[in-house]
C-alpha cells in the first residue's frame, strides 16, 4: 500500500472568512451570545453544537473539539457530535504538535465508529470514513481494504454513491480505467433518475446523497461524458449548498470550474471563476498564474 498524504481535511474543509471586521464582530457577538447561554444552562445542547461550530468556522479546532466533547458526553446516543468531535479532533492531529497526532487521530477514528455504530445508513459518515482510510497512512492506521469495506457499505445504500465511491478508491490507487468505469456507471444511473431526467435544473435530490456527490458528478460528467453544460451545473450545485463538512474547498471548486469554461471557450466565465478561487485564498498561486496565462493568450 501506498503511503498517502494525511489530510483531514476532507472532513472539515474550512474556508477562512472572518476576515473583514464586520465578520469578526459577527463571531465575537455569537461567541459571546452562545458562551452566555451555557453560563445559564451548561448542558445547552445546541448551544454547545453552535459553539463548536463557530469554532470551526474560524480553525480554532482543540477549542470546537473541547465544545464537541460535552455534547457528545451530554447525549452519547447522537451520531452527529461524535462525528464532529472527530472531525475536529482529525484537525488537531494533522494540525498540532506532531509527538500527539497518533493520539488525536486514534480519538478521531473512535468517534467516526462510534457515530457510524450510531447511525450506520449515514452516507455521510460513510463516505467520510472512505476518505479517512484514504488518506491516512499505513502505519498510523490507513487501510484500503477498511476504506473498501464503507465503499460496498455506501453501495448499499445508494448505488449511485457506492459507485463514485469505488471511483474514488479506484483514482487513489492510480486505476484510473476502473475509476473511469465505475463513474460511467454512476453517470448511467443519474441519466435515469427523474429528477435529472424530467428537472430543468439539474439535481440528485431524489436520492439519498452528501454534497461533495454533486461535485463527483460534474467532474465525471466533464472528463468522461463531455457533458460540460450538466458538469457545470452540479459543480455548481455543490457550491450552492457548500458547508463546513464538505471536502473540496471553494478555491479549489471555481478553479476546476474555470478550466471547464476554458475548455468550453468561455473565457469571460473562466476569468470570473478564477477571480473568485483567488478572492476566497489570496494566495492560490496556480489560478493567480492561470488568469494571467489567459488574457496574455487571449490579448494576442
Amino acid at each position: 500500500m501506498r503511503i498517502k498524504i494525511f489530510v483531514l481535511f476532507l472532513l472539515f474543509n474550512i474556508t477562512f472568512l472572518f476576515a473583514q471586521s464586520n465578520q469578526i464582530i459577527s463571531f465575537s457577538e455569537s461567541e459571546k451570545s452562545l458562551l452566555g447561554q451555557l453560563k445559564k444552562n451548561p448542558n445547552n445542547l445546541i448551544a454547545l453544537e453552535e459553539l463548536g461550530d463557530l469554532y470551526v468556522s474560524v480553525g480554532n479546532w482543540s477549542k470546537a473539539a473541547e465544545f464537541y466533547y460535552k455534547a457528545k458526553i451530554e447525549k452519547p446516543k447522537v451520531a452527529n457530535y461524535h462525528f464532529k468531535y472527530g472531525g475536529a479532533v482529525g484537525m488537531m492531529a494533522k494540525e498540532g504538535p506532531k509527538h500527539k497526532a497518533l493520539k488525536y487521530i486514534n480519538l478521531a477514528k473512535a468517534s467516526l465508529k462510534k457515530a457510524e455504530m450510531l447511525d450506520p445508513s449515514s452516507l455521510e459518515i460513510q463516505w467520510v470514513l472512505v476518505e479517512f482510510y484514504t488518506q491516512l497512512p499505513y502505519l498510523l492506521g490507513g487501510s484500503e481494504e477498511v476504506a473498501w469495506i464503507h465503499a460496498i457499505k455506501l453501495q448499499k445504500l445508494s448505488s449511485i454513491n457506492g459507485h463514485f465511491a469505488k471511483a474514488y478508491l479506484f483514482k487513489a490507487d492510480n486505476n484510473f480505467e476502473n475509476a473511469k468505469k465505475s463513474s460511467i456507471k454512476g453517470l448511467n444511473l443519474i441519466s435515469n433518475l427523474n429528477c435529472v431526467k424530467n428537472s430543468l435544473k439539474k439535481n440528485l435530490s431524489c436520492i439519498p446523497h452528501n454534497n461533495n456527490l454533486n461535485y463527483f458528478v460534474g467532474i465525471a460528467y466533464n472528463s468522461y461524458a463531455d457533458q460540460p453544460e450538466l458538469a457545470i451545473n452540479f459543480i455548481n450545485n455543490y457550491i450552492e449548498n457548500y458547508s463546513l463538512k464538505d471536502s473540496f474547498s471553494l478555491d479549489k471548486v471555481y478553479y476546476d470550474l474555470s478550466q471547464i469554461y476554458e475548455e468550453n471557450k468561455d473565457i469571460n466565465m473562466a476569468i470570473r471563476c478564477l477571480d473568485r478561487a483567488v478572492k476566497i485564498n489570496p494566495k492560490f498561486k496556480i489560478a493567480i498564474s492561470k488568469k494571467e496565462q489567459i488574457l496574455k493568450r487571449n490579448a494576442r
